[in-house]
C-alpha cells in the first residue's frame, strides 16, 4: 500500500465519485481507478460500490477511510515535525 493510494482513497471518498476524487487529486480517472483497483486487491475486499452517479463506501471501505484518514493525519504530522526541526549535520 502506498500513501498516494491512500490519498487517492480519501478523494473518491470526499468527493463521492472517481471523476470527482480524479479532479480532486490532479490525477486522471484512469490512473485514480487503476490505482484503486490495485489497493483492493493488495486489501482483498471492494471498498467502493461503483454507481452509475458515483461511488458508495462498502462497510469494509469505510473502516478504512477511518484509518486512511489518521494515516494522513499522521503523515502531516511527521511532514511538518520534520520542517520544523533543526538541520543536523553528521
Amino acid at each position: 500500500m502506498e500513501l498516494k493510494q491512500v490519498r487517492y482513497f480519501v478523494a473518491i471518498a470526499d468527493a463521492g465519485s472517481i471523476s470527482g476524487g480524479a479532479a480532486r487529486a490532479f490525477v486522471t480517472q484512469p490512473t485514480l481507478s487503476a490505482a484503486m483497483s490495485k489497493l483492493e486487491s493488495e486489501l482483498g475486499t471492494r471498498l467502493f460500490e461503483r454507481r452509475a452517479r458515483g461511488t458508495a463506501l462498502t462497510a469494509e471501505g469505510e473502516n478504512v477511510l477511518r484509518h486512511a484518514r489518521v494515516i494522513l493525519r499522521e503523515a502531516e504530522a511527521l511532514k511538518a515535525a520534520l520542517d520544523a526541526a533543526p538541520i543536523e549535520y553528521v
